[in-house]
């Protein structure tokens, strides 16, 4: 899923935030609330590895959806979400 209002992939757009706050705590957002909602568990998995590979050399990844996690959110994609950050 492309980071639509620039020309920027979601790895992108996380390693240039995590580059702009290197040495300090950054809460930055994923899974997108939409991949949690409407993803499948294995585009979860994908979404925070590359959110925790791209973020992690600058500075302090965090795991969570833009949003509260939605009523509309598969249990399996929740599990997906926490498993994928345990993993990591």
């Amino acid at each position: 899923m492309p980071y639509y209002s620039q020309k920027l992939t979601w790895p992108e757009f996380y390693e240039s935030v995590a580059k702009l706050f290197a040495g300090k705590r950054c809460a930055m957002n994923a899974p997108t609330t939409q991949v949690a909602c409407y993803g499948t568990p294995k585009e979860i998995q994908r979404m925070v590895r590359e959110f925790i590979d791209s973020t992690r050399p600058h500075t302090t990844a965090v795991v969570m959806p833009g949003c509260e996690i939605d009523s509309y959110a598969p249990v399996e994609n929740v599990r997906a979400l926490i498993d994928a950050a345990r993993a990591a």
